[in-house]
């Protein structure tokens, strides 16, 4: 992978983290952060071997992400939680992806007003519904470059979104969805099947 080939992104944790749950020989890189609003740190949990270059949030009134095993989220990538985004194993995510479980903001402008005060005077805190919904996205799926992940999606196992996607509706494992709103192009019948060229790494 690209990122490793640079020496000013070595990583920083090899010690203690105190506001999430890191695993067996994971990484948290110098342009990373983790903001752990709920000050509870199993609401963040990172597996084994995963190495996390972008962002990670969770609200301070609620929400968890949680990144399996041998997983890359990179640069300026940002996981917003107000519910649950739930990452399996072995799931790349690119440079400048953006998943978010909720709307973020109320739909109201006087609400949207009324939390713009709040969250720049008191902090992050939710003051009306932001219709979350949770955000699944399953082992050895790939996000390229600038994908965007909407709330109450699932990614499918093996799935590939193309650079540039905007994912609003579920896709199918091993699908290859594309554009805005992603739509799928093609199943990868090899990983259905289970036999692939030489060469070719299993998607499960």
């Amino acid at each position: 992978m690209y990122f490793f080939a640079f020496p000013e992104n070595t990583p920083i944790c090899s010690q203690p983290v105190y506001n999430c749950i890191l695993g067996k020989g994971s990484d948290i890189y110098k342009q990373a952060s983790i903001h752990n609003q709920s000050k509870c740190n199993s609401n963040i949990t990172i597996g084994d071997n995963t190495h996390i270059a972008g962002n990670l949030t969770v609200w301070a009134n609620a929400g968890k992400i949680v990144i399996g095993d041998g997983c890359f989220v990179g640069e300026n990538s940002r996981i917003y939680s107000a519910k649950h985004v739930s990452i399996g194993n072995r799931v790349l995510i690119a440079h400048d992806c953006n998943v978010f479980d909720s709307n973020i903001h109320s739909l109201d402008a006087t609400e949207r007003h009324q939390e713009y005060i709040q969250n720049t005077t008191k902090g992050l805190v939710k003051l009306f519904s932001m219709k979350e919904q949770e955000v699944v996205i399953k082992d050895d799926v790939w996000l390229g470059g600038g994908v965007v992940v909407l709330k109450g999606v699932t990614i499918g196992m093996g799935a590939i979104v193309g650079a540039g996607s905007v994912v609003t509706k579920d896709v199918p494992d091993y699908a290859v969805a594309v554009g805005n709103p992603a739509r799928v192009i093609r199943i990868r019948e090899l990983d259905l099947l289970g036999t692939r060229p030489e060469g070719e790494p299993a998607a499960s």
